[in-house]
């Protein structure tokens, strides 16, 4: 029964820990930093026209935008690009609120993926992409 405990408590540890490690980051600049590591070039950092604009969309604060890209070559030799979008909102709750507006949003600017969230994160774009940020 003691190595039971031992192991369940392990795992258990263990499941924390990668919970911990695949959140979305807790910033724009942690943001950028962790997208950077996963080899996106193309990371901008808006804190003052995006920004606005969402906020003027949904009625909420928002405290920064980022886009991001980087291009990969396949098993195919093809290049692709994956993309992401993310609004840092002040809170989870205006966040929550503005996911439907996001969407909207994304739509108007051809984007197929849905919106997820994550903490204060909203964000849309490739799948791959998405899996990186998150």
């Amino acid at each position: 029964m003691k190595k039971f405990v031992k192991i369940f408590t392990l795992v258990v540890a263990l499941f924390a820990i990668l919970a911990v490690a695949s959140c979305a980051p807790k910033d724009g600049a942690a943001a950028k930093e962790k997208l950077s590591k996963k080899g996106y070039q193309d990371i901008v950092l808006d804190s003052t026209v995006e920004p606005a604009a969402i906020k003027l969309l949904t009625k909420k604060n928002v405290d920064v935008c980022l886009t991001a890209s980087k291009t990969e070559t396949n098993k195919d030799g093809e290049d692709v690009t994956y993309t992401l979008h993310a609004v840092l909102f002040t809170s989870k709750a205006d966040a929550k609120a503005s996911i439907e507006a996001v969407e909207d949003r994304a739509k108007e600017n051809g984007e197929k993926t849905e919106v997820k969230q994550s903490g204060k994160w909203l964000y849309y774009g490739s799948e791959k992409a998405m899996k990186d940020f998150a």
